[in-house]
């Protein structure tokens, strides 16, 4: 069988780590082959050399990518309408899509204007202006999740992404999968001991809207534990984005923490830096994964596209429910009753060894890429949506859509 991972992508992403890292492990299964679709510049065109059933498929502006009848073509989570017009797909390719942001569904209802943080932030409204102005297309988008769903071709990552689908259509998805996101792991864990003295701290991910909010509550819960204690944090960044001119508040040294920031690192720089300097991760998605992989306790963070409030309640990635990576904080994520990011950092000095045999325990027997590969083998074969099944409605897109596509692809 061939599968097509297709995420043209400039920047180093989540998706293109995990399509990448799946897409090498299926390639290693006899008759299995794989085909990983991204720009020449892209995060998945590295570092194939070496296996022959993964191919390299460069997308480019003015040339087709054709899916052949048969192949299976695997995304990210898309409403109708937005996949690229470089993709020529046979009426008998199938289709899969993997919900990999809780909002892949959720259309934007101004695009190019940027009114997605106030929209997202009020679900009620979103539904009732969607419903009332793009009745049509919500309902075509809702059809679409259904017939994904009741052909065996849409995977949840967690459950609130799930619920994050549901709630903004108005829907009930009947019988979800969901398929974990996955993480190579080490023969053996390895972490950094720490003696209770300096603190390092990091953060993995992209600066975008939805990230950056909690990274700065989170900084400054450092920074008042730093002031409180004595003990000096040091909080790396890694990653880059739109976002990042709201870290230089916090230039290089406020209060007891010394903040660093490297932008964007290659993978094998990241792990290098996990393994050798950091005692902890705060971070979300597979960056929290990779943290736990590395032996590391780590403290798991959520979405929010507007300030966090300061009694937002803090979890360790092993406590967490559902598969959950990071949710949109809601009011249920905060607790003014007690500080849990006082109790997390009592907890790490007194057990840190058990926090990082727990997270590295929690991410094997979740995420290990094995057992992920395994699951997702087993659910493709049993999916049968191909393209012809799909109404072409669905598809159409519109002015906006033609022109964003045109400038972005």
């Amino acid at each position: 069988m061939v599968y097509n991972f297709f995420f043209p992508y400039h920047y180093p992403s989540g998706v293109s780590t995990l399509f990448k890292q799946l897409g090498q492990a299926i390639g290693d299964i006899e008759n299995e082959h794989v085909k990983l679709i991204d720009f020449r510049d892209g995060p998945m065109a590295y570092g194939l050399e070496a296996r022959s059933k993964v191919q390299f498929v460069e997308f480019k502006k003015d040339s087709a990518i054709v899916i052949g009848a048969g192949e299976t073509l695997v995304i990210q989570g898309q409403i109708p309408g937005n996949l690229p017009r470089q993709l020529k797909i046979h009426d008998d390719a199938r289709i899969v899509e993997w919900q990999l942001h809780p909002h892949n569904f959720v259309p934007p209802p101004f695009p190019l204007i940027g009114h997605k943080d106030w929209w997202l932030q009020n679900p009620v409204l979103y539904e009732m202006f969607m419903r009332g102005l793009y009745k049509t297309k919500m309902k075509h988008i809702t059809e679409f999740v259904m017939l994904l769903s009741s052909r065996q071709s849409l995977f949840f990552y967690d459950h609130p992404a799930l619920h994050a689908t549901e709630r903004y259509l108005g829907c009930t998805v009947p019988n979800p999968i969901f398929l974990p996101v996955p993480i190579e792991l080490p023969v053996t864990s390895r972490h950094v001991a720490w003696n209770s003295e300096d603190l390092h701290v990091a953060w993995i991910g992209r600066l975008y809207d939805f990230k950056i909010h909690i990274l700065v509550r989170t900084i400054e819960r450092f920074i008042e534990y730093s002031v409180a204690t004595g003990r000096t944090i040091v909080f790396h960044v890694v990653g880059d984005g739109p976002e990042a001119r709201r870290l230089t508040r916090f230039g290089c040294e406020t209060g007891g923490l010394k903040l660093i920031r490297y932008g964007d690192l290659p993978f094998s720089r990241m792990l290098d830096l996990l393994n050798e300097r950091i005692h902890i991760v705060a971070s979300m998605g597979t960056a929290a994964l990779h943290g736990a992989a590395s032996g590391l306790p780590v403290m798991l963070l959520d979405l929010s596209y507007t300030e966090v409030s300061k009694d937002y309640r803090y979890r360790w990635l092993h406590d967490t429910q559902g598969f959950d990576l990071g949710h949109t904080i809601t009011n249920a994520d905060c607790d003014s009753t007690r500080d849990s990011f006082v109790e997390m950092m009592t907890d790490l000095t007194s057990n840190y060894e058990q926090l990082a045999r727990k997270s590295y325990l929690y991410v094997q027997q979740n995420h290990g890429v094995e057992t992920v590969t395994n699951r997702f083998l087993e659910l493709t074969r049993r999916t049968d949506l191909c393209f012809r099944d799909v109404p072409a409605i669905y598809w159409k897109k519109t002015t906006i859509r033609q022109i964003y596509e045109f400038i972005r692809y």
